[in-house]
């Protein structure tokens, strides 16, 4: 085992690092997506869609708890010249007027967590966990909504990987390419495995390791926050962002439903897919934002003439539209257990 959980003080450093949700909260669904590029116009034109659709469609929907934004936030490599410094305050910065000016339910209602990728400015850039990215960064996009806030919003800039505690259930979410640092460091042997094996051994290497970040005596991880990478007892929601892996959502083990792993590699900019969580059903599934003019179908037209979201096809299932009852199906390889 890595790590001696009898030493109280450094389970307690660990649990300061937790997000706990208001208990008196009733909704339940979280909404989250990575490499949302604030560098691109198209993204804006996702985002506005998809939030559009939580608006629009309040009250009788119920909104999210709240959205988690993963890195990367920008589509430039890192660099340390002043045009990526400029590009990336900018994305926030424009993120700040699309709320203020058209989701300002949202800022009200909805948390917004925002956990740095590989390549988002932070203190140690190469850390694991990585620390929030740098306040130098998110200046600007913090006090135009601030300005228009007198109360403090639910905005976090988290660590990554970061924990989110609600409902009673742990979240834990790893915006990461591990699969890519386990074949690395040959942790495991990937010659002749295909695809869906490598997802199997993904799932099985972190859930035997009780650890998000499998990889044995990695000069990266940082040793006091080593605990916070620990994953026993299991999660409920082990959310990973891993573009090396093929998108899955399956449960840690064939015997209990108790945790559910999920990873995807489509970017919301490129791919405009986003993972529903519910912390009350304990239910994964991988939506699609429809777009018009993008698909040769226009948006399926519903009771009152809301626009569902429906999309391509995962392994074969037809994507549900989430703001009508999240009654579809699982997209997971393992067979359903009550």
């Amino acid at each position: 085992m890595f790590y001696d959980f009898e030493n109280e003080k450094e389970k307690k450093e660990v649990e300061e690092y937790e997000i706990i949700v208001r208990k008196n909260d009733k909704r339940h669904n979280w909404i989250i997506m990575h490499d949302v590029y604030l560098d691109s116009p198209y993204t804006f034109e996702v985002l506005d869609k998809m939030l559009s659709l939580y608006v629009n469609t309040y009250p009788e929907n119920e909104l999210p708890v709240g959205f988690i934004f993963m890195g990367d936030f920008i589509s430039l490599k890192f660099d340390y010249n002043r045009n990526f410094h400029k590009v990336y305050i900018k994305g926030f910065e424009k993120l700040s007027v699309m709320l203020i000016s058209k989701f300002k339910l949202i800022l009200e209602h909805c948390y917004l967590i925002f956990i740095p990728g590989i390549n988002d400015p932070c203190a140690c850039k190469n850390s694991i966990p990585k620390m929030p990215i740098l306040p130098y960064y998110i200046r600007k996009f913090k006090q135009n909504i601030e300005s228009f806030f007198s109360s403090k919003r639910n905005i976090i800039f988290a660590t990554n990987p970061c924990r989110i505690r609600h409902l009673s259930k742990k979240m834990i979410f790893f915006r990461h390419d591990i699969l890519n640092d386990l074949i690395w460091s040959s942790t495991i042997n990937a010659t002749n495995n295909e695809r869906n094996n490598l997802q199997n051994i993904l799932v099985s290497t972190i859930v035997g390791q009780s650890h998000i970040y499998p990889i044995p005596h990695d000069n990266r991880i940082l040793k006091r926050y080593s605990p916070f990478l620990f994953l026993y007892p299991l999660p409920h929601f082990i959310c990973v962002c891993d573009n090396s892996c093929n998108s899955f959502i399956s449960y840690a083990s064939e015997d209990t439903s108790d945790c559910i792993i999920s990873n995807s590699d489509m970017s919301f900019t490129r791919k405009k897919t986003f993972t529903v969580y519910s912390a009350l059903h304990h239910e994964a599934k991988r939506y699609v934002v429809p777009l018009k003019g993008q698909d040769n179908s226009a948006d399926i037209q519903h009771s009152g003439g809301r626009s569902s979201l429906e999309g391509p096809r995962f392994e074969g299932k037809p994507i549900p539209n989430p703001l009508l009852g999240l009654d579809s199906t699982r997209t997971g390889h393992h067979h359903h257990h009550h």
